[in-house]
């Protein structure tokens, strides 16, 4: 009976016949193997076979040298099927492992862990100089094959926001191919996203030392991407494992990636994100937000908290100033210009002197101001505005908002709201056309699963039980999903984990020091405000107290740093702490 033979290529160099093993200490029976493998279903002459094998040998030595390796493999029960003159074996009874790599499916983390370490890895054949030349002409064919699939597939995670999976993807590519641009590009936009911008700078740096300055068509995109990364991706801590895990939501990134095609052509719009807290609304604008400035333009994000509700005009006046400082801004009507300038100068105080401000131009000319701004703006470069908690934002500054992103005009610039209130833009009717809802659905459940597999520890992993417990409490939320499963690593006790959402977060709060509940008390009522210099002012404790206090809530991930300020590391965590 003749075995089965399957090839390994990748991770380990090895032929299985049957359930016997041939490694490349074979040599020149595992040269032979190999040879005849990769040419399945078609014959091969003796001849030729001969020159490979035996270069050196008499016609006579080199065909007995032969016979006694066909002798060999079919004792082993291969396949092989010769006669005088050729030799074959047949293309159904041979499997090779990359095959599956090519049939369109997306591969798996660890194909792509595997295929980082190249084809044949470690395996170079000095069986002759013939076949040596075979093997390399082979391996490179293998290597050109994988590579074009593996480029497709690459630009489906990084429009995914699978920068998990891009990391490793990117390094296969430049396993398989030193000097791929995309294998660059896409190493260098996962490292600087993962918060390692100087690392990605560096593979830029050495990519383009390896192009060098003769092929200058090879150096546009490096060059412009790593000045996009250099000016316009913010200065982020370096992210871990579990803070990079962002799954299930490729489709709603592709919504907005498309989305944002569009604006770049011209097509301005605006899309409400909503749906219930801790479903991942933050997560997927920061994810896209990382995403756009990449691909260039202006992208600015706004959070939104409660107090907002109170600042008349505050977030419109937080993104005028930002917007007066972009690029194209000085062709904005000096008219314009002037009005939204007194508008954010009186945006720091509180009172009545910004109220008075605000009341002295009406609305109408408040949002023709901005609206020249932003087509000022966009003639130079695409604008995208990311709006969280927009639940939050005070009736001024949505219908301003809204009266500028959501009308007609041909330009480069969008806008994106994410809230909990599905009806925030019900009032926009007169731009049905141009202003889009959709709801942000609880994780499927095989997202969920490998979210909560990936965030439990590995010697946890497997547990059903809890798992199943996770699972079935979460109900697709992330943050509850996260919740649950640092709960039960910090107590390993699977019976709390069928508490509710708010008896977790009440234990997880008992558990904090006296001091590290007073500082995290801080960052909930300073907000967004929240510097450590204002945090040392306000508690009046040494300094070491409050660092030591910090890194408890760190190491519990309650508090997050964005933009240099101390953030509860969700709104739902906020709610709680301020109903103690």
């Amino acid at each position: 009976m003749r075995a089965h033979v399957s090839v390994r290529t990748l991770g380990i160099v090895a032929i299985d016949v049957g359930e016997r093993r041939i490694g490349p200490s074979s040599g020149r029976l595992f040269a032979l193997l190999l040879y005849l493998t990769s040419r399945r279903g078609h014959a091969s002459s003796r001849r030729v076979v001969q020159e490979l094998l035996f270069p050196q040998a008499q016609n006579g030595q080199a065909a007995h040298s032969l016979r006694q390796l066909l002798y060999r493999l079919r004792q082993l029960a291969a396949p092989i099927q010769a006669d005088a003159d050729q030799i074959s074996m047949p293309l159904e009874l041979v499997s090779v492992d990359w095959w599956d790599l090519l049939d369109g499916r997306a591969p798996a983390m660890s194909d792509l862990e595997q295929l980082s370490h190249g084809v044949f890895p470690g395996y170079s054949p000095d069986v002759s100089e013939s076949y040596r030349e075979w093997f390399e002409t082979e391996r490179a064919e293998i290597s050109l094959r994988l590579s074009r699939s593996l480029t497709t597939h690459l630009t489906q995670l990084r429009g995914g926001g699978r920068w998990d999976m891009v990391d490793v993807a990117a390094r296969a590519l430049l396993a398989l191919d030193p000097l791929s641009e995309e294998g660059t590009l896409a190493r260098a936009e996962a490292l600087a996203i993962a918060g390692s911008k100087s690392a990605a700078l560096g593979v830029i740096d050495e990519y383009l030392h390896e192009v060098g300055e003769t092929q200058s068509q090879l150096r546009v995109a490096p060059r412009a991407l790593r000045r996009r990364i250099s000016e316009r991706l913010p200065d982020v801590s370096l992210r871990t494992t579990d803070d990079q895990l962002f799954v299930g939501r490729e489709d709603a990134m592709r919504m907005l990636g498309a989305m944002g095609a569009a604006a770049r052509a011209g097509g301005q719009q605006v899309l409400l994100v909503w749906g219930e807290p801790g479903i991942g609304k933050t997560r997927l604008l920061s994810e896209y937000k990382a995403l756009a400035s990449l691909q260039g333009g202006i992208t600015q994000m706004y959070s939104c908290q409660p107090h907002d509700v109170f600042r008349p005009l505050g977030i419109f006046c937080d993104l005028v100033e930002q917007l007066l400082q972009a690029p194209g801004a000085l062709g904005c009507d000096p008219g314009a210009r002037e009005l939204l300038e007194r508008l954010v100068s009186t945006n720091t105080h509180l009172g009545t002197a910004r109220e008075e401000a605000s009341a002295e131009a009406p609305l109408t000319a408040i949002v023709r101001s901005l609206s020249d701004l932003v087509s000022s703006v966009a003639v130079e470069c695409p604008v995208l505005i990311l709006v969280d908690d927009a639940q939050w934002l005070d009736r001024s500054s949505l219908s301003a908002i809204l009266g500028v992103f959501a009308g007609r005009s041909p330009r480069r610039s969008c806008l994106v709201l994410a809230s909990r209130n599905r009806a925030l833009v019900a009032g926009a009717d007169s731009y049905s056309d141009s202003v889009f809802s959709v709801r942000l659905n609880p994780l499927a459940p095989a997202p969920a699963l490998e979210l909560t597999r990936n965030l439990l520890r590995s010697d946890m992993r497997g547990d059903t039980e809890v798992e199943r417990h996770v699972l079935e409490q979460a109900k697709g939320n992330p943050f509850f999903i996260r919740l649950f499963c640092s709960h039960f690593l910090a107590t390993t006790d699977a019976e709390s984990l069928k508490h509710t959402v708010s008896e977790i977060l009440e234990r997880r709060l008992e558990q904090l020091s006296v001091e590290a509940m007073r500082v995290l008390e801080s960052c909930v009522v300073l907000g967004k405000n929240c510097t450590f210099a204002r945090l040392e002012a306000l508690l009046e404790v040494p300094r070491h107290q409050l660092l030591r206090a910090v890194e408890e809530l760190d190491d519990r991930a309650l508090v997050q740093i964005s933009d240099g300020c101390f953030l509860s590391s969700h709104a739902l965590l906020g709610e709680a702490v301020i109903k103690r």
